[in-house]
């Protein structure tokens, strides 16, 4: 067998990586932003000179056994995915989940997890991403048990998916009537939240104040496996008519494939599509959008900052 490009090893192990630079974050944002670091990294990664590179912060992790839990005593629990974005990169996403979540009364557990694999099957490297897949899916199950979990919840749609749909092909050698279980209690925060609407322990008072515009975008994978009403239908409860669902396509993205010298300019001819010139043509509105990718390119090709749907319920629920 051929060995795997050195390229694609570096972006299917993408969470080793930013758990490594959440740890130096003050240095590895600093790091981005010197030419010469920046140089060297392009070179190696063939990473396009032009794309922004994302951003560390302190993990989620961290700040959550600081932290501790706000939940009252006996409140059901809900396991928070830790995806990699969430985790090292976005935490503040996590915070917003966390919050959210305690809100509407459950007990939110953090557990310590690998990865769901989805860098891993996207740069075709299956062997690895079947081992890392069973290891994960069995802290999960067992973390799940333990804590008389009444769901799995995530905000990143790409590893959300990998539980749902592709956990359920991969072979990895465990129960796949088991993995199916996982997968039927496993949602998207803000899935989770519609869905259980009418059953959880408490539920936040609806503002008076009228939130404004709102424009989503929906993930790729979200889109083709449970459709954009997954995110839109709890935003709707708050934004009403204002909630604006976007038609477009895929924002050309894609996880490591926006960022290669190669197809840089593909990725941005895909986004300007359709994502880019409806952002654009909506300066008023707030964006959302659940996918980082999504967020990435709408940073970069519009000079936006969209938020992920947790954060805007979380703003909107002061």
């Amino acid at each position: 067998a051929g060995r795997v490009p050195f390229r694609a090893r570096a972006f299917g192990r993408v969470r080793g990586t930013n758990r490594l630079l959440s740890r130096l974050w003050p240095l590895a944002n600093l790091a981005n932003r010197i030419p010469f670091i920046r140089t060297v990294q392009n070179w190696v990664l063939g990473i396009d000179t032009r794309r922004s590179m994302p951003m560390y912060a302190e993990g989620l992790d961290r700040w959550y056994a600081r932290r501790g839990s706000k939940a009252a005593a006996g409140a059901p629990a809900v396991v928070l995915f830790p995806d990699c974005f969430t985790m090292y990169n976005e935490p503040r996403i996590g915070h917003a989940a966390i919050e959210l979540l305690e809100a509407f009364g459950y007990r939110v557990v953090l557990p310590t997890l690998g990865c769901c694999g989805r860098s891993l099957i996207s740069t075709g490297m299956l062997a690895e991403a079947s081992r890392t897949c069973r290891a994960t899916a069995e802290g999960l199950m067992q973390v799940m048990e333990r804590e008389h979990a009444v769901a799995v919840v995530g905000c990143e749609p790409s590893c959300m998916s990998a539980i749902r749909d592709d956990w359920l092909e991969l072979k990895m050698g465990l129960d796949v009537k088991q993995l199916r279980a996982l997968a039927a209690q496993s949602f998207m925060v803000e899935e989770f939240l519609e869905k259980q609407w009418e059953a959880h322990p408490t539920r936040p008072a609806k503002p008076a104040f009228n939130p404004g515009k709102l424009a989503l975008h929906a993930h790729c994978h979200q889109k083709a496996l449970w459709g954009a009403e997954s995110s839109a239908a709890i935003l709707r409860r708050y934004f009403g008519a204002e909630l604006e669902v976007l038609q477009t396509g895929c924002c050309g993205m894609a996880g490591s494939f926006g960022f290669t010298e190669e197809r840089y300019d593909l990725s941005m001819k895909i986004a300007e599509q359709a994502v880019l010139p409806a952002v654009r043509a909506r300066p008023g509105a707030m964006v959302c959008a659940p996918g980082t990718s999504c967020r990435h390119q709408i940073h970069d090709g519009a000079g936006r900052e969209a938020l992920h749907p947790v954060e805007v319920l979380r703003r909107v629920l002061g």
